[in-house]
């Protein structure tokens, strides 16, 4: 800086703003009284061409109608301003405010970051034409895969009935001794065995598509946003499981829930899916407790599902929240969806869903949500 400013004001509200920003400081008359090395650059001018100079000259590419009488009038009554420009190829933000006598100017750059931002958006509207395709695809493969395979399980089924119905004649006292021992080495082979693993792979194959084409409607159904009051939603969600509740002999508690934005039905699904968890694995060494509590982080509300289960090992908890996972592939009941499904949905609004936990101790899952405002 060539002429040094004294002015405690000054300092205050340029902070580190001078080394960022271009900074350049005018008198009444608007006249140049100094200029920081971010001006010089931007406006390609040295310090010692440009002090003393009027502002038209100064600054040239901004634009001449924001000149003079915006100014005067800043000088005038002491309220600030601030411009967004679009000179040449350049993207500037002008803030202007009344320092001492004169004018303080400072001039961002945004050039860059209005770039990236598009790119951002490009990228993202891509991203969003992608899923949808895939959504699609993911939907009507599923869809149409279901009937070869309810055929599968129709004819297998078919074929069982027969077996037996053959088995029992060929029991019967009306065949031939000799017929039976023919017969039999054929019959009583594989075949009830064959059946049963064909029936149980099909139905888990229908398991595995009924779970992509849940996946695949959420993900094209709207949101319905609103204000939602989480007291009573959670009430609701207990009043659901209350036979898993009372089964276990689990204790749900209840603390302070603030309210979030979002869409009732699907956070209703996070935190079914979220406590349907907990309860399904406590630990059957000591009663179940399980605390529900929320506090507001920010613009985020943050909740709290713990619990005393088993917990989760260190390796599995990404891993919890992979499709069709299950950390005990022998458990037949649902599609091991329940934490893709939660994650999904919080993605959708803006959240998110961590989790904390050691085994034998317990689990925590947070789950973080727009207070007010949604982030799409």
């Amino acid at each position: 800086m060539t002429t040094e400013i004294k002015d405690s004001e000054s300092k205050r509200l340029l902070g580190s703003t001078l080394f960022v920003d271009a900074f350049l400081l005018f008198d009444e008359n608007l006249n140049l009284l100094d200029i920081n090395d971010a001006g010089q650059r931007l406006f390609d001018v040295s310090a010692e061409a440009a002090l003393g100079k009027c502002i038209m000259d100064v600054m040239p590419n901004i634009k001449k109608s924001d000149i003079y009488n915006k100014y005067r009038h800043i000088l005038k009554t002491g309220e600030p301003l601030v411009i967004h420009q679009e000179p040449g190829d350049r993207s500037l933000v002008v803030k202007v405010f009344k320092l001492g006598n004169g004018l303080g100017i400072i001039v961002s750059d945004i050039t860059e970051r209005r770039r990236e931002k598009k790119e951002r958006e490009l990228l993202k509207a891509d991203l969003a034409e992608k899923t949808k395709e895939l959504e699609q695809i993911i939907y009507t493969t599923s869809h149409d895969l279901r009937s070869p395979l309810v055929n599968i399980q129709g004819f297998t089924r078919e074929l069982e009935e027969s077996y037996k119905k053959l088995h029992a004649v060929l029991n019967s006292e009306a065949v031939p001794p000799k017929l039976k021992r023919r017969l039999a080495s054929a019959l009583d082979g594989d075949f009830p065995l064959a059946f049963q693993h064909i029936l149980a792979s099909s139905a888990r194959m229908e398991s595995l598509l009924s779970g992509l084409l849940k996946l695949s409607r959420m993900g094209r159904a709207n949101l319905d946003i609103e204000k939602l009051d989480m007291s009573k939603l959670i009430s609701e969600v207990i009043s659901s499981l209350e036979f898993q509740i009372r089964e276990t002999g689990a204790t749900v508690e209840i603390g302070e829930l603030p309210p979030c934005c979002g869409d009732e039905t699907q956070i209703y699904q996070v935190f079914s899916n979220l406590l349907g968890n907990a309860l399904k694995f406590l630990d059957p060494k000591r009663r179940g407790v399980i605390i529900i509590s929320g506090k507001k982080e920010k613009e985020q509300v943050v909740y709290c599902i713990k619990d005393n289960g088993i917990g989760i090992a260190e390796k599995d908890k990404d891993a919890i929240f992979e499709i069709f996972l299950k950390l005990n592939p022998d458990d037949k009941r649902g599609e091991g969806l329940g934490l893709t499904i939660v994650r999904k949905i919080l993605d959708r609004h803006g959240g998110k869903v961590l989790v904390e936990s050691e085994p034998g101790k317990g689990s925590k899952f947070y789950v973080s949500l727009p207070e007010t405002s949604l982030s799409f």
